[in-house]
């Protein structure tokens, strides 16, 4: 999180959609996950039926810079896929929601609260939403890594424990004339991949500021869910401290070459 980009903590949604309709539009994986490939394919080809990649033209010089410099170092620099289709981010409410909107059957309720899971003994029968009970057959809570232990905390059963995310750091960098600009650019055009974090390339839309952020990917760290607030538990585990230094010493390995320093 930085409070220059972003004056909202922590960087959650409540909204249609979810996590697709703010996020970065960027689509990655683990392709460690071979059995999950059909199901994963299958998605693609929902929210992505168009997958946006950014031209050799289209991108800004910090990152060609900084993908120059990866690719020297035997990295894989990705500019796609993005969830964009006409310039319009694709998000899963518009991939998955629209077209059953006009079903008999389906009831759409915005700005609703759902506040916990009905239980007959120890099985599901519905939900209340906004002191409304709601009777179904099949409950599905999909709420996030956030919302969907906190209802289920409410609704007498035991969640939250194990909590994992992504912690990520920066290294900033000082902007010259080859990057400012009066008129507005894309803030990223992708990533660079190694197995164990991703390398983000930002920098503001006039390139007055300019980051490589290094994100882990595979955290061992863990925190918890509670009804009371959010223990992250980052960089609790010194594994996670160690591999995010050693990203890090990479960023900086990055800048020093020539395509990024010039």
């Amino acid at each position: 999180w930085d409070p220059g980009e972003s004056r909202f903590w922590p960087l959650r949604a409540k909204v249609i959609g979810g996590c697709s309709t703010h996020n970065a539009c960027f689509l990655v994986w683990d392709e460690e996950l071979g059995e999950l490939e059909p199901f994963r394919d299958r998605a693609l080809a929902t929210i992505a039926p168009d997958p946006f990649f950014f031209g050799e033209k289209e991108l800004t010089p910090w990152f060609a810079g900084v993908a120059t410099a990866a690719r020297d170092h035997g990295l894989q620099a990705m500019t796609g896929p993005y969830n964009i289709r006409g310039g319009v981010r694709w998000n899963a409410a518009f991939a998955y929601l629209e077209p059953a909107r006009s079903r008999p059957n389906l009831t759409i309720r915005a700005n609703a609260h759902a506040e916990r899971v009905v239980l007959d003994g120890e099985r599901a029968v519905g939900a209340m939403v906004d002191g409304d009970r709601v009777e179904a057959d099949v409950v599905v809570l999909a709420a996030g890594a956030i919302g969907s232990p906190r209802i289920l905390l409410h609704s007498g059963i035991e969640a939250g424990s194990n909590l994992q995310d992504h912690v990520t750091a920066k290294l900033a960098f000082e902007t010259g004339d080859a990057l400012r600009t009066e008129t507005p650019v894309s803030f990223s055009n992708g990533i660079v991949k190694t197995d164990d974090f991703h390398l983000l390339p930002i920098q503001d839309r006039y390139g007055e500021r300019a980051h490589i952020t290094v994100a882990l990917l595979r955290p061992h760290s863990r925190g918890g869910v509670g009804l009371d607030g959010i223990d992250h538990g980052l960089l609790s585990d010194p594994r996670d401290r160690e591999a995010l230094e050693e990203g890090l010493e990479l960023a900086r390995e990055l800048a020093e070459h020539e395509a990024v320093r010039s």
